[in-house]
């Protein structure tokens, strides 16, 4: 299947840490026996998922499904923001005081950004010191939570309405960018 529909190698594999041996092993084992290489270029085995400081489980009555939080009235975007403040390789403890959270936090990027958007048009597509780090910090074992990290930073020393026309378009590429690439 990999080879048909993604070719081999592929950019990255995802699993649960649980999966990496044997599951992960011998696939790539089948896969080196097979056509000569590893199937992927990277392997991203995520920790395990808890709940309120519990291990999440359906027999423990805390397993939720995305539809179950949007009717409980969270915004996938914030569980999905919550989710990439912790680096994929640690326990995430779901909460829903950290969904809050994260909801405060994503929505004060989103205000910087919507000020830029008010006060400039973007127009201009150069790299940036941020854009370097952000991208350093996300090829670096994807991490997240230092890439975000570096946007608050951005946001707390560079007040919206000191930003040139250049910075600004330049922050705002960058987060179309970002939106665009865990988006996806």
């Amino acid at each position: 299947m990999e080879k048909e529909i993604l070719d081999i190698p592929f950019d990255i594999h995802t699993g649960g840490i649980d999966l990496k041996f044997p599951h992960h092993e011998d696939e790539i084992a089948q896969s080196i026996a097979g056509y000569g290489s590893e199937p992927t270029n990277l392997w991203c085995h995520n920790e395990f998922l808890e709940v309120e400081g519990t291990k999440m489980s359906k027999s423990a009555g805390n397993f939720f499904t995305l539809r179950d939080l949007e009717e409980k009235g969270l915004e996938p975007i914030d569980i999905r923001y919550a989710m990439l403040s912790a680096h994929y390789r640690t326990k995430y403890n779901f909460t829903f005081n950290g969904i809050t959270a994260a909801s405060k936090a994503r929505k004060r990027i989103q205000d910087y950004i919507y000020h830029l958007l008010e006060n400039f048009s973007p127009q201009a597509n150069i790299t940036s010191t941020l854009k370097d780090t952000i991208f350093t910090e996300l090829a670096h074992d994807l991490h997240t939570p230092k890439a975000l990290a570096h946007i608050f930073s951005f946001i707390n020393s560079h007040p919206a309405d000191e930003l040139t026309p250049t910075e600004a378009v330049d922050f705002l590429s960058l987060m179309s960018e970002l939106n665009h690439i865990f988006q996806c």
